[in-house]
This record gives C-alpha cells, structure tokens and sequence, in this order.
C-alpha cells in the first residue's frame, strides 16, 4: 500500500481525473494527450502518438501516484515506434473510428464496444496530427481530413507513430501495423 501511494510526480496545475468516460473519448481528454506527449518524449523521433482510454482509467489526480499510474495504465504493454505511410495511418485511423455511430445526430458508440463485452480499448487517439472523424459516414470512410503540420496528408507521406506493443502486434484487429517496419 505504501508503494502504491508513492508520490511519482505532480501536475503543475489542476488534474486529468475522468468524470465521463463516453464524453473524454469524443472530445479527447487531456489525460490522453498527456499520455500521447510522454509517449512522444521517450520515442524522440516519432512525430505522431496513439493511445487509447482503457475501460475503467480513473486519470491522475494533481499528484500522481503509482496507484493513480496503474489503475489508469493498467497493461503491461511496452512502447513500439512504427514507420508508416499515410495510407496506413487512414487505414489505423477508420480502425478505431468504428468506435463510434451516429444516431438521431448525435455521436454514439459502436455496440460492439460494450455488447456483450466492453472493448473500449480498442479505441485509439493519435496527437501530433489533426483528423476529422465523421461518424455518420460508413464504415472504412469516416475519416474525412487528415493534416500533418498544416498539410493534407498524402498516401505515400511517411511517418513514425510510437503506440503499446499490444496495439502494434496488430492488437484489436489493428493488422494494418502489423507489418510496418520498427
């Protein structure tokens, strides 16, 4: 219990504690850029970062603990660094852009997510590019814009995405990774 209440760190300011889990993957909680932006300090010479909002993450209060840490990273996973062009990176994109429907105007979530089991980790969140996601569209054509550094993204554009292993070994259906190079 002691171990677990180790202060590791603090926030300079506020917290990235998650009220509405439904709301912080629509909108992007800040606890997923926060992640993204660690992820992108250690894997210096990626340019974009991939991560998801487990099911049950808490977020860190304004001193984060190695309680707050695993309960909100609860996997194992290790960090991998993909070199990929923007054909795949649309392809990884429409992947977890299936997390979401539209119904009566409204964004919704895919039943699949949490019928009959909750999957929630399957939806993925990339900084360091903006996207649009429409999910009124069909399936495999809701990305609707990508744009790297101000510029549309073009299918032969190369980038290097750091994600969990778990997610680069092509975890969750994710196969379009599976073979880009490390």
């Amino acid at each position: 219990q002691q171990w677990l209440d180790k202060p590791l760190g603090r926030l300079k300011e506020g917290n990235l504690l998650v009220h509405d889990p439904i709301d912080a993957r629509i909108h992007k909680h800040p606890l997923i850029s926060f992640i993204n932006q660690v992820q992108l300090y250690f894997a210096d010479k990626a340019q974009l970062s991939s991560q998801a909002l487990f099911n049950e993450s808490v977020g860190f209060n304004s001193e984060i603990t190695m309680r707050d840490l695993v309960s909100t990273y609860v996997y194992s996973n290790t960090l991998k660094a993909l070199r990929m062009n923007g054909k795949v990176l649309k392809e990884y994109l429409e992947k977890s852009a299936e997390y979401f429907d539209a119904e009566d105007g409204k964004v919704v979530l895919n039943r699949v997510f949490y019928d009959p089991k909750p999957m929630h980790f399957n939806y993925e969140m990339v900084d360091g590019l903006d996207y649009t996601i429409k999910s009124s569209n069909p399936i495999g054509s809701r990305i609707v814009e990508m744009v790297y550094q101000g510029k549309p993204v073009e299918e032969t554009d190369e980038f290097v995405m750091v994600m969990s292993s778990y997610r680069a070994n092509g975890g969750g259906e994710f196969d379009m990774v599976k073979n880009c190079e490390v």
